[in-house]
């Protein structure tokens, strides 16, 4: 049953169609531009760290991975996190306590996944220059834009909420 007009929207955005099987072997995902970097997002939690760092129970994180919110890595059979996971773990959870659950956040990650495609579209150029130097630029023409990128956002929310929130733009 819908009870609120954000239940109606998350059902709209899931595909009604049913979830074909996976492939024998696992595609291969792709490495965001600093994967491999000392600074890198490592799986270094497992799911009971997760709960307990962010405060949500593990059907909470079991949602959030379903929707591709959080990634695991499997080792030895266990689940384990990077600090993303942790991250977007604190900001679920604190959007739970607005009643917004994991399938409200995936428009967050189809924006994200979107502006990620086009800045790699962009820094691509220096990566296949394949030298130092070309890497570098292309890592900081990557955070130089991810930075415009949340700068321009906020600044658009602000806007588009000022007359809700009795705002001047």
């Amino acid at each position: 049953m819908l009870e609120t007009p954000a239940d109606v929207v998350a059902a709209l955005q899931e595909d009604p169609r049913p979830a074909r099987p996976r492939p024998a072997q696992p595609r291969q995902q792709r490495q965001p531009l600093w994967a491999g970097r000392p600074d890198g997002d490592q799986p270094t939690h497992t799911a009971d760290e997760i709960c307990s760092l962010s405060g949500l129970d593990a059907d909470q994180l079991a949602e959030l991975e379903r929707f591709g919110l959080v990634r695991a890595a499997q080792r030895a059979g266990e689940a384990f996190y990077g600090d993303s996971a942790l991250e977007v773990a604190v900001l679920a959870e604190r959007a739970a306590r607005h009643g917004i659950s994991a399938r409200h956040l995936r428009m967050y990650l189809v924006s994200a996944e979107r502006e990620a495609g086009f800045i790699e579209q962009l820094a691509m150029p220096l990566l296949k220059q394949r030298n130092p130097a070309g890497r570098d630029a292309a890592i900081q023409l990557s955070a130089d834009l991810a930075a415009i990128g949340a700068d321009l956002h906020a600044a658009l929310l602000r806007r588009e909420l000022g007359p809700v929130l009795g705002e001047r733009a």
